[in-house]
């Protein structure tokens, strides 16, 4: 009896043994399966990763990766920045250049100064797909209409580089539905921009009508000179206008803030739905600033040495220096805001 037990337990310990071998060769069957199938894929592309950005680099140099859009050079070739996109190109030498027409639903729009251009202008589109736009280059016109969205790999732009000495820009006009515009340094007679979303840059610019539009877009406006009129409009973006002297000045927004840094102008007129308006001006000898808001607050801030002939409206919750000799003449008015005068 005691010798069946002896083998008995003897066999469970071998067949313990076998089990137990199994088991562990399962168990590190699974831990090699799951290494190659996550770590080793992982250093994989770890290593494919470093060869291609190795390879990017020796392309381009020691300089920086950037992308299509912040490019100036001349371009011979298709650049595969595979970091951003890989983007196609088509590009536009101009003898003369005077209107600039864009209708887009998804680009990135540069339009800036070039000095060291050979020619009047240089246009390049960057696309994924260039089928998608209709391009007119022609009688020193671009006309350019994007028919259908091209950004699978990225931002498609396109870049414009002018050199003023070579041409005389007379009307430049944006509409697009989708994208940021900048616009930098550019002497025109007009522009006419529009965007829903997104944001409108222009900067050190002499451009005598400036027309600005957005829904959602941000609008931002710095240093323009010689101007005559400038319109600027959104309903939920916010409006950033900064050291502008024009004839006309108009502002509207429903809910955007508005907000202004030295500004001087003949003829003000700033009108919003709830957003807030913060308003800061330049000395003005003669002007006629008309303020107005249903439930949004109004601010202004005037220089030291500035008077009001006249103050047509809501009293605002500060100090108004009136003068009979002053011409300047204010009106002012809210719903259920506040509205506040301050001196620098």
């Amino acid at each position: 009896m005691d010798e069946n037990k002896r083998k008995s337990g003897k066999n469970n310990l071998i067949t313990f043994t076998i089990v137990l071998f199994i088991i562990m060769m399962l168990i590190k069957s699974g831990i090699s399966s799951l290494f190659n199938h996550y770590f080793a894929d992982s250093l994989k592309n770890i290593f494919s990763s470093a060869t291609k950005t190795n390879e990017i680099s020796n392309m381009h140099g020691d300089e920086p990766i950037v992308p299509p859009s912040a490019m100036t050079v001349e371009v011979t070739e298709a650049v595969p920045l595979e970091e951003y996109h890989s983007l196609g190109f088509s590009e536009f030498i101009f003898d003369d250049l005077n209107n600039i027409n864009l209708n887009f639903i998804n680009l990135s729009v540069d339009i800036i100064k070039d000095n060291s251009l050979d020619t009047a202008a240089r246009i390049t589109v960057y696309s994924d797909d260039l089928s998608k736009y209709v391009i007119n280059a022609e009688n020193s016109n671009f006309l350019l209409t994007q028919s259908a969205v091209d950004n699978k790999n990225g931002q498609n732009s396109v870049m414009i580089e002018i050199n003023p000495q070579k041409c005389d820009i007379n009307d430049i006009n944006l509409k697009g539905s989708n994208g940021n515009i900048w616009i930098s340094d550019i002497d025109s007679k007009t522009l006419k921009a529009v965007l829903e979303n997104g944001y409108i840059n222009v900067e050190d610019c002499k451009i005598s009508e400036v027309y600005l539009n957005g829904t959602s877009a941000d609008l931002s406006v710095n240093e323009v000179e010689k101007n005559d009129v400038i319109d600027i409009s959104t309903i939920s973006g916010y409006i950033d206008l900064t050291s502008i002297e024009t004839n006309n000045l108009t502002i509207s927004s429903t809910s955007g803030n508005i907000y202004t840094d030295d500004i001087s102008a003949k003829n003000i007129i700033c009108k919003t739905i709830s957003a807030d308006q913060t308003l800061d001006f330049e000395y003005m000898e003669k002007a006629n600033l008309d303020t107005r808001s249903v439930s949004g607050n109004i601010t202004c801030f005037f220089d030291e040495d500035q008077t009001i002939n006249s103050l047509d409206g809501n009293l605002p919750n500060s100090d108004v220096r009136v003068d009979a000799k002053s011409k300047f003449n204010v009106k002012t008015s809210t719903v259920s805001g506040s509205i506040y005068f301050y001196y620098d």
